[in-house]
């Protein structure tokens, strides 16, 4: 009996040792396709795509813990190990603008990327007027006919995007007349302009959602306090939209973004302020490595109704602001909307803006892009003088002037103005008002009147109170 006991006993004890085994080989098998992952890239990377010239090219993605994943651009070959949490970053040396090449990666299985270019690469962010399709714009005939010759497009695309699927929705396709109809107007035409002038590939991404607040942009850390409403309309856009995209190499940012924000006035300005630099910390570039460029909110006698008839004003003294930060410029188009559109279908004199400050603060190509502001300002009995550089060439009224002036303690009034003979000096009175004392120009939410340089650049919307009055720009 003790024989059979003895036996019994170990008969179970292997017994239970075989089932512990047993369940250890489903459990393995079972959770093989995530212990044992493919090398993973984001969307981001593709076919098509462009990347970035003349900066370290980040590779980063998942893949099986511990593997060795390798990566192969034109000459160069790096290799990494995956992390513990089956995540891999390298960086391959800048490469010069050129292709087409093949990015290959290697690990236990295999990817490469076909007709990849080394180029140029600018993220657009924004909301409904960069969101704008060719296809409703004035000028679609001209955007098409004119798609510069390696221009390469990539839509952002989230769950709560209001834009149609296509072929370049969260991957790269080469702008073509039958694919960029539902692409963003501005996006797609600046990068044709800087294809034309630049001679090399562009990459354009753009991330775009009607109605979007600057809040819902910008990066959890600099959004505003915890627990801030983001939205309940939308996600929030930035992690959405955005945060995938990082550290993707890119030239710089053009944003244009604003229309849902403006009755927030002086306030938007410390928001855009952190969403500036939160960007630019994400992507670990400095100022002179990351150009910034913005579109000023076109004017449109709509906002009247909706948040008061000077917000817009305010709202632009608010974008202003973010100039003060260095390699950040603004692109004027108060003059450029539509009295009765937030969404002016007409974008070729912007897109046309936009290029040459793109090259001439990214590029350095001389273009005459500098915003005229004034240099002097004087008050001589019962006339105000306006000096100018001279370097704006000869400044032109359009409409009235959009200039008004108010003696101390009184009320607005359109005034008179001429162009003096040298060109770049505007003299301004009314002539029921003696010893005007403030002047205010474009100071309202759809200006009749404005004043342009001889460069066809208007002058930026000001206001000037003389000493002893109240003053801000």
């Amino acid at each position: 009996m003790k024989f059979f006991s003895h036996y019994d006993a170990d008969k179970t004890g292997f017994a239970e040792k075989g089932l512990v085994v047993f369940a250890a080989l489903v459990l393995y098998f079972w959770a093989a396709p995530s212990a044992f992952a493919d090398v993973s890239l984001p969307k981001i990377f593709g076919n098509n795509m462009v990347l970035q010239s003349n900066q370290k090219i980040p590779v980063w993605g998942t893949a099986s813990p511990g593997e060795k994943v390798t990566v192969q651009l034109n000459k160069q070959t790096v290799s990494t190990v995956a992390s513990r949490d089956g995540k891999f970053s390298m960086r391959l040396e800048p490469e010069s603008s050129g292709g087409p090449y093949s990015l290959k990666l290697k690990g236990r299985n295999s990817l490469e990327f076909t007709n990849v270019m080394i180029g140029e690469v600018w993220l657009c962010c924004g909301q409904s007027n960069l969101a704008m399709e060719v296809k409703f714009t004035a000028e679609s005939d001209d955007l098409i006919a004119n798609i510069g010759r390696n221009v390469r497009i990539y839509q952002a695309q989230g769950s709560g995007s209001d834009l149609p699927k296509t072929s370049y929705t969260n991957s790269w396709d080469t702008a073509s007349s039958k694919n960029v109809l539902d692409f963003s107007a501005v996006a797609l035409g600046t990068g044709s302009s800087l294809a034309k002038k630049l001679a090399v590939p562009i990459g354009v991404i753009c991330c775009s959602r009607s109605g979007t607040s600057i809040d819902e942009w910008s990066p959890t850390e600099v959004a505003g306090s915890p627990g801030q409403n983001q939205s309940s309309k939308h996600k929030r856009i930035f992690d959405e939209l955005v945060s995938p995209l990082i550290p993707f190499a890119i030239k710089g940012m053009v944003w244009y973004q604003g229309e849902a924000d403006v009755g927030m006035g002086t306030t938007y300005g410390k928001k855009f302020f952190n969403l500036i630099e939160g960007y630019r910390d994400l992507w670990s570039q400095e100022e002179d490595d990351f150009p910034f460029l913005f579109v000023q909110i076109p004017g449109c006698g709509l906002y009247t109704q909706t948040v008061g008839r000077s917000a817009l004003p305010l709202f632009w003294d608010a974008q202003r602001t973010a100039t003060d930060v260095r390699n950040v410029y603004q692109v004027p188009a108060f003059d450029l909307g539509d009295k009765n559109d937030l969404h002016p279908s007409s974008k070729g004199k912007l897109i046309n803006r936009l290029s040459n400050a793109l090259l001439q603060y990214a590029y350095h190509q001389p273009l005459n892009c500098e915003i005229p502001v004034p240099e002097k300002l004087s008050l001589n009995e019962n006339k105000i003088s306006i000096k100018f550089k001279a370097s704006h060439g000869h400044l032109s009224i359009k409409g009235d002037g959009g200039l008004s002036v108010a003696a101390s303690g009184g009320k607005f009034a359109r005034a008179q103005v001429e162009v003096l003979p040298d060109g770049c000096t505007l003299q301004v009175w009314n002539e029921g008002i003696e010893r005007p004392t403030r002047l205010s120009y474009a100071r309202s939410n759809f200006p009749t009147g404005i004043i342009l340089n001889g460069h066809g650049l208007p002058v930026s919307p000001f206001y000037h109170a003389f000493v002893g009055e109240s003053n801000y720009r």
